[in-house]
């Protein structure tokens, strides 16, 4: 573990002002991955993607400045994996131009490590996110686009530095812009 300066003991100050060549506590391991796939054609697309994150790296060490106090120094593990869509068809220029939709869903997830390897606290959150849109398609100088868009949220905070409540988040917005030109 760190040296703990004991209730009576001067914090030696110079020492960590000497400290040269490594951070203590700074070293970081991550590992990342992505795959996508698509489909093209004359009229439209369609396309899916995955990607894969995960870190494990330290916080520089927060030496005590006051007798008494203690030192830290916390490691976070750290995933999360995420999934998007994104596709767009012509319709043949009737009444809709286009139609467009895009989404994405995001699992996070983070650890503070104690020195021994346990997990202190640990940070959730989970996101949903979608957008539909038709597009109209251009009739005498008049255009525009209407759609809905959704966005769900889930975040909860677990172990010794739990300060927040779980909560979660949900919006649906309805949208549409017109123009006459």
């Amino acid at each position: 573990g760190l040296p703990q300066p004991g209730a009576d003991e001067p914090i030696d100050f110079a020492a960590s002002a000497a400290l040269r060549d490594r951070l203590p506590n700074s070293a970081a391991r991550t590992w990342t991955a992505g795959a996508g796939a698509s489909i093209i054609t004359d009229t439209g697309n369609l396309g899916v993607s995955y990607s894969h994150y995960d870190s494990l790296y330290g916080v520089p060490i927060r030496y005590a400045t006051a007798v008494g106090q203690e030192q830290e120094a916390p490691r976070l593990s750290v995933v999360q994996n995420r999934v998007d869509l994104r596709g767009e068809v012509q319709t043949g220029g009737g009444f809709l131009d286009r139609i467009r939709i895009r989404a994405g869903q995001a699992s996070y997830r983070h650890f503070e490590l104690e020195e021994d390897g346990s997990v202190g606290t640990a940070f959730y959150n989970k996101g949903l996110e979608g957008r539909l849109e038709v597009v109209q398609a251009n009739r005498g100088g008049w255009q525009g686009a209407s759609g809905v868009q959704y966005f769900n949220r889930i975040f909860n905070v677990v172990g010794d530095e739990a300060f927040l409540p779980k909560n979660e988040t949900n919006q649906t917005g309805f949208f549409t812009p017109q123009q006459y030109a």
